[in-house]
């Protein structure tokens, strides 16, 4: 570590010598953490600030840096730093300063987190320090971000936005018929105008950061550009690369013209830099196709479904994987063993069969229809209860499910019109308050499932069978009779439904 060479009154710490070191060195500060570690930085005579904010000469982003940290006034190889009035302060080796007289060697703390050396190099030991750097994060031709560099950086820069809530923008830029540049006229024309793109973008500001991720496509990021900002730099930049003409010789231009998609987020809080590279690249493809050299904004994202937008779906998807009631032979081949059981019901998910000797939850069977035994389905028993079993079956392809069921149900003779009139009275489980008032008194139950034809009910005491009265159930009323009756279960029948009625019931079970 340097030595305290003197602590004035003033706060200021002078390590080592505080004269001029000899030797035409060149002063630089090199990064050792942080988003920029291992880039090395020429201090020039004059003035240089260092902060978060974009205003700086050197810009660290990172959070515990203040806006504008530190300004390091430079005199030939000599260095001063002074911190800002920071609010976690600077560092030079092990103690906290105002103001220091920077020595070859000293590691400078900026904030929390940001670590770096400052140096005094000679002109030949700087070249190379440089170029090293360039090499790992530069395109080497033209001297733009490359793509893993810019993807580190963006990542950066969202995340900085995101925790700010600020706004974010992101371009695609493709130059238009690039192919037909170096095939007629030859690679070194085509890197010219590669060149010549990267040099008018740094027309759009210091803040702005340009990445080539390949060929002669190109991504651009604009930190706290809200829409409107982002659409007249990204206009500005296609006008600049319309006209003038690029120079690829001596007397020699070509006319280029880029294509750019564009995206923006009001507030980058939950944005992901993969969604936005998905939705400018769409954007641009949509640019291109309408004929190029325009810039072309983003759609916004779908908006998410409401809830009440979804009842319709959810009971078209829940009739598809209703079950419809049959009879007829399965065969099962369960552990080497063909079984015969009985169908009771199926459907896209799966079917329930009867079987003398069950098997057990878990286990995975093969499905076959006794006329087709060379097509098959795998599924796995879900439940069993008193001699039947449920069957979901397993990964098959949909189209292949539908198929093998409409299958069976045409093996089982069930035409499409019986299948639907079943389905249809098909009872989807819900849980829901009930009355049947009936001239011998009123029974409270909860119905457990409900269809179009009926409801199934559950209550302590249950009605007789034959049982007529009006059912009432949330705000429907119908005349049902009781059907069955296994307490503490019973079925109830309804009376012929009037349209009311019926859609009543559909909107019950879709949001059921």
């Amino acid at each position: 570590m340097a030595r305290d060479r003197e602590v004035p009154g003033d706060g200021t710490v002078v390590l080592g010598s505080s004269g001029p070191t000899g030797g035409g060195e060149v002063p630089v500060v090199r990064f050792t953490t942080g988003s920029q570690a291992g880039k090395t930085v020429r201090l020039e005579n004059g003035t240089l600030t260092l902060g978060r904010g974009s205003e700086n000469d050197l810009v660290v982003d990172d959070r515990g840096v203040s806006r504008l940290h530190l300004k390091l006034i430079v005199q030939g190889n000599r260095v001063h730093l002074y911190d800002q009035n920071s609010t976690n302060g600077t560092q030079v080796g092990a103690r906290r300063v105002d103001q220091a007289v920077l020595e070859d060697g000293d590691l400078i703390l900026v904030g929390t987190n940001v670590k770096m050396r400052f140096l005094l190099l000679a002109p030949e030991e700087k070249e190379i320090e440089q170029k090293l750097y360039e090499g790992a994060h530069q395109d080497a031709l033209t001297n733009v971000a490359n793509r893993r560099s810019w993807m580190q950086q963006a990542e950066r820069a969202l995340s900085l936005a995101a925790q700010r809530e600020r706004p974010l923008s992101l371009a695609m830029c493709d130059l238009d018929h690039f192919k037909q540049v170096n095939d007629g006229h030859g690679h070194a024309s085509g890197d010219a105008v590669l060149v010549e793109f990267c040099r008018r973008t740094r027309g759009l500001g210091r803040e702005v950061l340009v990445g080539r991720l390949g060929g002669e496509e190109f991504a651009i990021l604009l930190p706290g550009f809200e829409a409107e900002r982002a659409l007249a730099r990204m206009q500005r930049l296609r006008s600049e690369v319309e006209s003038p003409p690029f120079p690829i010789d001596s007397d020699k231009s070509l006319s280029i013209t880029v294509s750019i998609g564009l995206v923006t987020v009001a507030n980058a809080a939950g944005a992901r830099l993969e969604d936005l590279l998905k939705r400018a690249d769409s954007a641009l493809y949509a640019a291109k196709q309408a004929g190029r050299n325009r810039v072309q904004v983003a759609s916004p994202p779908a908006r998410p479904v409401l809830e009440e937008e979804t009842a319709g779906l959810k009971l078209r998807q829940k009739r598809r994987n209703t079950r419809t009631p049959c009879e007829g032979d399965i065969y099962l081949s369960w552990q080497g063993q063909d079984l015969v059981a009985e169908i009771c019901d199926i459907g896209i998910g799966g079917l329930s069969v009867k079987l003398e000797q069950t098997l057990p939850a878990g286990e995975v069977v093969e499905v076959r229809s006794p006329f087709h035994q060379q097509s098959m389905v795998r599924a796995v028993i879900k439940w069993v209860h008193q001699g039947r079993m449920g069957l979901n079956f397993l990964d098959s392809p949909a189209e292949l499910r539908n198929s093998w069921v409409n299958q069976v149900l045409k093996d089982l003779g069930l035409t499409a019109q019986t299948v639907r009139e079943r389905r249809n009275h098909s009872r989807l489980p819900v849980q829901l308050p009930m009355t049947l008032q009936a001239p011998i008194g009123t029974y409270s139950a909860t119905v457990i499932n409900l269809g179009l034809g009926g409801v199934c009910a559950r209550s302590a005491l249950a009605p007789p069978v034959g049982l007529t009265g009006t059912l009432q159930m949330g705000d429907l009323k119908i005349h049902a009779r009781v059907v069955w009756v296994n307490a503490p279960h019973y079925g109830l029948k309804f009376a012929p439904l009037g349209k009311a009625q019926t859609l009543y019931i559909e909107k019950v079970v879709g949001d059921a």
